[in-house]
């Protein structure tokens, strides 16, 4: 299991949050948070952040485990990491 996906476990547990009312808070499925938690499937940038937002994690918490999840911070400005992610996760036209 990889590092991010046990920090996101613990973070939902810790905060008292089912993965039921995490999938209301970020409208994403139960079953598709277990497979994050367990390492099954990777989420988008904007998905992980919906999801940490929905865990209220703060900055640095949410900057730390988007870190470990593979979206890097490179060339973004400091304190910058959660709006290129957004935006790198978007459609381009």
């Amino acid at each position: 299991m990889a590092n991010w996906t046990r920090r996101l476990q613990t973070l939902r547990e810790q905060s008292g949050v089912t993965r039921d009312e995490l999938g209301r808070r970020a409208a994403v499925a139960a079953v598709t948070i277990k497979a994050y938690e367990l390492g099954y499937r990777h989420p988008t940038g904007q998905l992980l952040i919906a999801l940490l937002r929905g865990l209220d994690a703060d900055f640095g918490t949410r900057t730390e485990l988007l870190e470990a999840a593979g979206f890097s911070r490179e060339g973004a400005a400091e304190g910058d990491c959660e709006c290129d992610i957004a935006r790198d996760a978007l459609p381009t036209a």
